[in-house]
């Protein structure tokens, strides 16, 4: 269920009161005088995202450490050609060749 006037979940249970989408998030921005960043909205669709009422409303501004656990950064969207794929090489490094195979 959806309360119309911020954007935010409402409901009993802890799953109900979460914010999951950007539509909720910016709701709850709006609401708290944050501003929208659009790209956000590009973030949550590769990252999805579940936070509670509670902990968001932690949050006193912009790139606020609690913010910063919560919601992913634009910056995660990027791809650097340095990084490897595999960087502990986990791959070739097994033990057995079907633990971590999922």
């Amino acid at each position: 269920m959806t309360d119309k006037s911020n954007g935010i979940l409402t409901g009993t249970d802890f799953t109900q009161t979460c914010i999951t989408t950007y539509t909720s998030l910016k709701g709850w921005m709006n609401k708290n005088g944050f501003s929208v960043d659009p790209a956000i909205s590009e973030v949550i669709n590769k990252y999805p995202i579940k936070v509670g009422s509670y902990y968001i409303n932690l949050i006193t501004h912009e790139e606020d450490p609690i913010w910063r656990q919560a919601i992913s950064s634009i910056k995660e969207l990027y791809e650097y050609a340095y990084l490897e794929d595999d960087p502990l090489y986990e791959d070739t490094n097994r033990l057995t060749k079907y633990v971590g195979n999922g």
